[in-house]
């Protein structure tokens, strides 16, 4: 699987997360063997609420059927976690 990581407002995505990033949605693979590439967006918000500062999109292309998921955290690593 092709995989994108992009990096939004302000954030600056390390090699280290970068590799976590294609570890954690690479294992995704297994149980969808069609998926041909992926778009990950890690962007951090102003938001209220400290939970809610890091947010991480994931988009899977399986042979033209679109995967989306979004979950937002206070730290970029449990985001990750959370969203594969």
């Amino acid at each position: 699987m092709k995989l994108q990581v992009i990096a939004k407002n302000n954030v600056e995505v390390s090699e280290t997360i970068e590799a976590y990033v294609e570890k954690k949605i690479g294992k995704l693979s297994r149980y969808l063997p069609n998926i041909r590439e992926g778009k990950v967006e890690i962007s951090r918000e102003g938001a209220k609420l400290p939970e809610q500062r890091f947010t991480v999109q994931v988009t899977l292309d399986s042979r033209g059927v679109l995967i989306r998921a979004q979950e937002k955290s206070k730290d970029i690593r449990t985001a990750i976690d959370k969203v594969a």
